[in-house]
């Protein structure tokens, strides 16, 4: 019964990772630019490793850097969720290439408040891996507030994040 439950929940949350993820900053800017990055994609860190030009950085460009790794992850996330979800731990392991994505955009992102921003989504989806291991995983059901927080503080974070790269 429990698996019955989990797999719808952690559909919708797969869901909304990939709706949150593709209004990725590509979108939003020229068509040049969004080709680029999604031809090559290791050109961001190359760009971002310079000290020089990551200090002037622009919100754009940082976010534009991000769509790389966070599309990689998002077709992770989708493979997973085409296969099926009756294993909760395949799908909790999915969101940590979400997490792993996060973590690499972070790293190489020079951009201070993108940057940021890209921290709390990272930070946030950390916690709702974590929860939804408590949940699904290991049937702790006395986590499963903690897995809602989660969930709404990654929504918001990943909202706050949409915004400045549209803006």
């Amino acid at each position: 019964m429990n698996r019955r439950i989990a797999t719808p929940v952690i559909a919708m949350a797969a869901a909304l990772a990939m709706t949150a993820c593709s209004g990725s900053p590509a979108d939003t800017t020229s068509t040049a630019p969004a080709d680029a990055a999604t031809t090559a994609p290791s050109a961001a860190p190359a760009t971002s490793s310079d000290a020089d030009a990551g200090a002037d950085q622009s919100a754009a460009e940082a976010c534009l850097s991000m769509a790389g790794p966070i599309a990689e992850a998002r077709e992770k996330l989708s493979e997973i969720a085409s296969v099926g979800l009756g294993d909760p731990q395949a799908a909790v392991d999915s969101w940590s290439t979400l997490v792993e994505a996060y973590r690499s955009v972070v790293d190489t992102v020079t951009n201070p408040e993108v940057k940021a921003a890209a921290a709390t989504v990272r930070d946030d989806l950390t916690t709702l891996r974590d929860a939804m291991q408590k949940v699904y995983v290991d049937q702790d059901m006395g986590a499963l507030s903690e897995f809602t927080d989660a969930t709404s503080a990654w929504q918001a974070s990943q909202n706050e994040l949409l915004n400045l790269c549209a803006g």
